[in-house]
């Protein structure tokens, strides 16, 4: 019971931490239409004609590209005075013809894949571009991401020297039928709940908000420091953004400049635990040493979600209706009565309507069903990966192996590798190894290993060196398979590859 009171009470502090946190944002949310009042008077007051350089990371998967360079191609912004560069990706296997311009944006395509990714072509294009020191400050859009038509015109009001801003995203609901609706309404209400009661009270509070790659404008000066950006996975943005902050580079956000996207290209995957704690390490010895924000935003980065708080809620309860701490049940009653107040005075302060508060309330299965369906979707890309190197790697093969000194035996590894139609074996034991020379036949390079090993005392434990072995002599010249005399009354003995292993194994 001392280990459960301890993890109960633990719980406990944590949630009521959070919660009282979190109660401060929510608070301050409520004060957000005058923040935003006094943020369209200063955009208004801003008549700066800044030049901007709009860059898009993009694909053959990405189908509403051209849709957004359409739109790009028609705002309210002088051309004259904004560019439009993607950066296009072609598929490995199936290379797609795209032209080198669409709605007057250049399009640069990606001919060697593998090699430039995301953070490795976006960089080398920034570094090779702002050396013309012609533009003002870079934006980065998501290919599935929408704009509206004056998106360049809040853009160039909001750029100023040193600044990195990001975006809201907006979710476009689907009408389409019952459960996609409240499927796509979930997502969309909690999206905005995100953007009022975290996202904005963050900036009233001008604290640091976590990059996001497909939404995001940096100034030509920040970039010109930094020579790269870092946007590949969630975990980079973290990791950028914490550089950022850590260099008195503050990202914050902006509720004005607005993209839009289906559910379906929603990205509601978190930074992981991991990279959130080996963060912290490495920051942990400079920590005293930063600004407050900065020590803020690093404690910000562990922010549990929904679905996590609810689950440490759900085990506290059981917990203590089970008496296995000391904690009484009325307590925890209690408590849960505070986070739900906590939620409703969220959304109050998102003024949600009766019908959006019923999504919301659906909003933790919408996440899980879109996580669960993502994680799917990763599998299938591993599995499809795997299969893939597989393919490539049919030349050579890795089987495992025993070795004797003929009181214990040993597990050891074997490459069968073939190289321009010329064999080889390359034993492993432990961090040994050693390779024979190339053979014409397979039997022949691991009969080379097996001198080798029996010159130094040791008994290569494969069929090929077993007394029961009989080699197919059935014309090929590898002489790769052989038959199992280990049963002399069996009619028709096993057939067998030379490097095959069995405990029956009898040296020669």
């Amino acid at each position: 019971m001392l280990i459960t009171n301890f993890i109960a009470y633990l719980i406990l502090i944590y949630l009521a931490v959070y919660a009282l946190y979190f109660l401060t944002f929510i608070v301050k949310s409520f004060d957000s239409k005058r923040f935003i009042k006094e943020q369209e008077t200063k955009l208004l007051l801003n008549t700066a004609q800044n030049n901007l350089c709009v860059i898009i990371w993009a694909s053959d998967k990405n189908k509403n590209l051209y849709e957004l360079l359409k739109i790009l191609n028609n705002q309210s912004y002088p051309k004259a005075n904004y560019e439009v560069h993607v950066m296009y990706k072609n598929s490995a296997k199936n290379k797609t013809v795209v032209p080198d311009f669409a709605h007057g944006a250049r399009i640069h395509s990606i001919e060697n894949p593998e090699y430039y990714q995301k953070d490795r072509a976006l960089s080398m294009f920034v570094e090779k571009i702002i050396l013309e020191d012609k533009f003002d400050a870079f934006i980065f859009l998501g290919a599935d991401r929408l704009v509206g038509e004056n998106y360049l015109d809040i853009a160039n009001r909001l750029v100023e020297p040193s600044s990195v801003i990001i975006g809201a995203t907006e979710v476009i609901k689907e009408n389409e039928t019952f459960f996609k609706r409240l499927f796509t309404g979930s997502l969309k209400v909690k999206t905005t709940l995100t953007n009022n009661t975290i996202r904005l009270p963050r900036a009233i509070f001008d604290l640091c908000q976590t990059i996001d790659s497909e939404n995001c404008i940096i100034s030509a000066d920040i970039l010109e420091q930094t020579g790269r950006v870092c946007f590949e996975t969630r975990n980079d943005e973290l990791k950028y953004s914490l550089f950022l902050a850590s260099n008195d580079i503050k990202p914050v956000y902006s509720p004005f400049l607005k993209a839009y996207t289906y559910v379906k290209h929603l990205n509601i995957d978190s930074p992981s635990l991991k990279q959130a704690w080996s963060l912290f390490k490495y920051y942990l010895p400079y920590l005293f040493k930063k600004q407050k924000y900065f020590i803020e935003y690093l404690a910000f980065i562990f922010r549990p979600t929904t679905l996590f708080i609810l689950a440490l809620y759900f085990t506290l309860f059981v917990l203590s209706f089970t008496f296995k701490t000391t904690i009484q049940l009325k307590y925890i009653l209690h408590f849960g009565l505070f986070l739900i107040v906590i939620m409703l005075l969220s959304v109050a302060a998102s003024k949600f309507n009766p019908k959006e508060l019923l999504e919301l309330l659906f909003s933790p299965v919408a996440i899980f069903v879109k996580k669960f369906k993502n994680s799917m979707r990763l599998l299938d890309k591993k599995i499809i990966k795997r299969q893939n190197e597989e393919e490539k790697n049919t030349n050579s093969a890795t089987v495992a192996s025993l070795i004797s000194n003929g009181k214990r035996d040993n597990e050891c590894k074997l490459d069968l590798i073939k190289e321009e139609g010329m064999k080889k074996v390359v034993f492993r034991y432990n961090k040994k190894q050693f390779e024979s020379d190339a053979h014409l036949r397979m039997c022949d390079a691991l009969n080379e290993v097996t001198s080798v090993l029996g010159e130094r005392g040791f008994i290569l434990k494969v069929c090929q060196n077993c007394r029961f072995f009989e080699a197919n002599k059935d014309g090929n010249v590898d002489m790769l398979k052989g038959f199992c005399k280990l049963n002399p009354d069996e009619a028709n003995p096993t057939e067998i590859l030379i490097w095959n292993g069995c405990s029956g194994f009898s040296k020669r």
